[in-house]
């Protein structure tokens, strides 16, 4: 295939979110520093969401192009976002119809000043000010989790008045058909959202 038609077939990320955020919806999956739980949960959700009959697209925000048939063809668009503050993270909330995050207990209080800064600053230099969707992951357990979750909430509602959600928490010692279920549920609360 020809270099030129080639080009003319795909396009940089940021461009291709501008032309269809009107009419594909958009979730951005961001994180402050769990790589892995982000990564796992871009592609849980996509496979949860294709449960419902919904064709999920994942795309990774930093690729130089994405193919312009592929996300005509999709539902909706699950991008999987760089780790920590960075203008592609900005740029890709700007058009997101919704954004999760994933904040790892692993991390303890590291974890959740790190994702206050993506928070504070996605708000504020992003102007997204839609309900942020937070996704907990490696609890050791559920009120652990639920823990972390009201850490992060404190910090945020002492300072903007940014809104969160707590989509999911993932267990570290979940089972396979527990965490099925938890991304099952997040899919149905997420497509809820969407339309």
């Amino acid at each position: 295939m020809e270099t030129q038609t080639l080009l003319k077939r795909t396009a940089p990320i940021v461009q291709v979110l501008q032309a269809v955020s009107d009419k594909i919806p958009v979730i951005a999956v961001m994180t402050a520093s769990d790589e892995i739980g982000k990564l796992n949960f871009s592609t849980e959700i996509v496979f949860a969401l294709s449960q419902l009959g919904k064709n999920a697209l994942l795309i990774n925000a930093i690729d130089t192009h994405v193919s312009s048939q592929a996300v005509a063809d999709a539902d909706i668009l699950i991008v999987d976002c760089p780790s920590g503050l960075n203008p592609t993270n900005t740029a890709v909330a700007n058009e997101s119809n919704i954004v999760v995050m994933t904040l790892s207990a692993e991390h303890g209080t590291d974890a959740y000043a790190g994702s206050y800064e993506l928070l504070k600053c996605l708000y504020k230099d992003g102007h997204y000010t839609k309900v942020f969707e937070i996704v907990v992951t490696h609890a050791q357990d559920v009120p652990a989790g639920d823990a972390l979750y009201d850490e992060l909430v404190s910090v945020v509602d002492g300072s903007y008045s940014l809104e969160t959600h707590l989509l999911c928490l993932l267990c570290a010692d979940g089972s396979s058909d527990i965490q099925r279920e938890v991304f099952h549920q997040a899919a149905i609360l997420l497509e809820g959202r969407l339309w």
